[in-house]
């Protein structure tokens, strides 16, 4: 295994030459390079007759890939898989792009990529999120450097669910490309949650900004504290006036800080009633826990802490 880091005019790349074993070669889905690839300038980088099968992801910027004789848009979130066997070139546009890829080979992998063109008829798709790719690229770059008798297999077993990412990739989400939508459609997952990032940074990207209104608040603040049933929520409705508040014999009544506003001749007030607070080591209620939490943050905004005691 041999690590390089190449800087020169036109590429900045960390990549590891990986020699597999011959038991690796005839048996195993096997590495052969893998490396993350900046974009220094324009440049075009063109193979052909490779024993080898290549599949990188574009992970920022832009640029093109031409393969038996077509040429491919990419852009940040594509991927690619294709056989270096066949000519192929690719090269960046002027937002330089930054790509992460494997070099990789293994019995029947051959058949395996003519499924997957046959399924996909394209060598670069579009998947949902990059992190799960990127996971086993990172994971693979990582597996290379170990010394262990079991490193190739381990290195296999990641190639082979590289391999079963790239199949399960839902063809059926270009379809709606065809609905001819001003933006791109974003395809979500409900059960696995992939997607979802990308669908709230779209909807923000289209909110008005939003205008945080500053509030004045001059009133003094009172947060009416104390054990469970100690009378808390009576105080201020007598502090009030009116029975603003919920009053029950039944403890745990209140399970929220609530604030009530007043105005008199002495001046602004909201008072807050809270949860009653127990000692620690008797709370086992995941409600009660929370109620004691926001009792806490209660005292903590408040200018005043009243302090009942049922005597």
């Amino acid at each position: 295994m041999k690590n390089r880091t190449t800087q020169d005019k036109m590429v900045n790349s960390n990549r590891v030459l990986y020699t597999p074993s011959p038991f690796a070669k005839n048996n195993l889905m096997y590495l052969q390079e893998t490396g993350t690839l900046q974009a220094l300038s324009s440049h075009t980088s063109k193979r052909s007759r490779l024993a080898s099968f290549l599949f990188f992801c574009v992970k920022k910027g832009s640029g093109t890939l031409s393969y038996e004789g077509v040429a491919y848009s990419l852009s940040a979130g594509d991927c690619v898989f294709l056989d270096c066997n066949k000519t192929y070139a690719h090269n960046t546009a002027e937002d330089l792009w930054c790509l992460q890829w494997v070099h990789f080979d293994g019995p029947r992998l051959s058949q395996i990529h003519d499924k997957f063109m046959t399924d996909n008829t394209s060598p670069v798709f579009r998947p949902i999120s990059l992190m799960p790719y990127e996971n086993l690229l990172t994971e693979l770059q990582e597996l290379s450097g170990l010394d262990s008798n079991v490193r190739d297999m381990r290195i296999s077993e990641k190639l082979m669910a590289l391999l079963a990412q790239i199949m399960s990739v839902p063809m059926s989400y270009y379809e709606f490309f065809e609905l001819g939508f001003d933006d791109e459609p974003i395809a979500i997952s409900s059960v696995h949650g992939t997607g979802t990032g990308d669908l709230l940074d779209a909807v923000l990207r289209v909110l008005p900004p939003q205008e945080e209104a500053e509030e004045e608040d001059d009133s003094i603040k009172v947060a009416v504290i104390g054990k469970p049933n100690a009378g808390k929520s009576s105080m201020i409705n007598r502090l009030v006036g009116a029975n603003r508040l919920i009053v029950s014999n039944i403890p745990g009544t209140t399970r929220d800080a609530v604030d009530t506003h007043v105005e008199n001749e002495y001046g602004k007030f909201t008072f807050i009633d809270t949860a009653g607070i127990r000692r620690q080591s008797k709370i086992n209620d995941k409600i009660e826990k929370y109620s004691v939490l926001r009792a806490h943050m209660a005292v903590e905004r408040a200018d005043v802490c009243l302090l009942m005691v049922d005597a």
